[in-house]
């Protein structure tokens, strides 16, 4: 993955209207940047940290009714956060929470691009440790996910399908299910052959195929999969029983 390939998801806080534009604008102007909500405070930020997966938050700290570090204190934010202030005396306080960069008001677009940098620095760092481990077999083979804000440990031969859910990819396993940030199609090269895919919304390990029924596949676990158009052929020159 290069950065061009990032999607971070990023959310404005602060109750001044015009430093919460001159943000919506910059980060609009990136490609990589996806703005998903802008909260003139922190209980606004509470709601939509609620009913959205957030990246990135662009909080401001000296605000009225709840700070930002107030914000950050009371609730346990798993976003990335980047404090805007106009007080340099608060900027540093911020870094008491671990957070990602500070920027200090007025915004400079040369400066919001160092601290794009460092984001898009961090994700990758980040997905670097979800690349596959080269071991024996899918036995012992696995993958890090990150399922929400927690990661897992995935064998391959755990994994019963994989489908693809809009901008992310569901793993099936025996007792649960993993909803990932990732696009099939990458996970299509990565995988071994043992996988195979089926249709443009589904990959599954050969393995786990029970049977297969004119256009669909029965795995093991009882579900079925429809075999598209464009992998038919494919798929009939396979020898799925393995």
């Amino acid at each position: 993955m290069t950065q061009s390939d990032i999607s971070i998801k990023c959310m404005v806080v602060d109750d001044e209207q015009y430093a919460r534009e001159l943000l919506i604008h910059l980060i609009k102007k990136q490609p990589q940047l996806q703005l998903v909500a802008s909260c003139k405070n922190a209980f606004e930020a509470k709601a939509a940290l609620e009913s959205e997966r957030i990246d990135v938050i662009f909080l401001d700290i000296q605000m009225p009714h709840k700070t930002g570090l107030e914000f950050l204190e009371e609730y346990e934010i798993e976003s990335k956060i980047v404090f805007t202030t106009a007080y340099q005396d608060f900027a540093l306080k911020g870094y008491e929470f671990d957070v990602l960069d500070y920027l200090l008001k007025p915004i400079l677009e040369a400066r919001f691009m160092k601290c794009l940098e460092k984001i898009k620095n961090t994700f990758m760092l980040e997905e670097k440790a979800f690349q596959f481990e080269s071991l024996q077999n899918d036995q012992t083979q696995y993958i890090i996910i990150k399922s929400g804000y927690d990661k897992h440990r995935l064998k391959l031969g755990e994994i019963e399908l994989i489908e693809s859910v809009g901008e992310y990819i569901r793993y099936y396993t025996k007792d649960r299910k993993f909803l990932v940030l990732n696009s099939l199609t990458k996970m299509e090269k990565e995988l071994p052959d043992s996988f195979i895919r089926t249709h443009r919304s589904f990959i599954v390990p050969k393995q786990k195929i029970k049977s297969k029924t004119g256009h669909t596949l029965i795995m093991n676990n009882g579900m079925k999969v429809p075999v598209g158009k464009t992998y038919r052929t494919k798929i009939s020159n396979t020898d799925l029983f393995i």
